[in-house]
């Protein structure tokens, strides 16, 4: 191989190196709190495509939600997971998030609550949580 197809080759090599660098540096400045989160609203959004989770949500609210029985169990599973994000343990890692992204894992449910019962948004309120919450990224 020519000199200059092994330099391309080379710089190829050490451009993919960087960017993989860069991608695990992005990851790494992720807390595990705004990984919770993060996960939480990926699980939300698949969620919202079941009509399952829709009526939990209705049903809940309702207390007729057979809560022992799955789907259901999976659902719960999750609002509980919400639960203990915002909870008091947690309450220094919920503050600087909120800080940080101008929304709490709280307001999180509220949207994917908001589109269960309603379809859409309409409260100003939970449509700016969803843009903050669509904005933010954690892989």
């Amino acid at each position: 191989m020519p000199i200059k197809g092994k330099l391309t080759v080379a710089a190829l090599c050490v451009a993919t190196l960087f960017v993989g660098v860069a991608n695990s540096q992005a990851a790494a400045k992720c807390t595990a709190y705004e990984q919770q989160v993060a996960k939480q609203i990926k699980e939300g959004k698949a969620f919202l495509k079941q009509e399952s989770f829709r009526k939990w949500i209705d049903d809940g609210l309702q207390s007729k939600a057979p809560y022992n029985k799955k789907p259901y169990t999976t659902y719960s599973k999750w609002y509980a997971r919400f639960d203990r994000l915002g909870s008091m343990g947690a309450e220094t890692e919920n503050v600087k998030f909120l800080e940080n992204h101008g929304f709490t894992a709280s307001a999180a449910y509220s949207v994917f609550q908001g589109y269960a019962l309603k379809g859409k948004l309409t409260s100003d309120v939970d449509i700016d949580f969803e843009k903050k919450m669509n904005a933010f990224s954690c892989n």
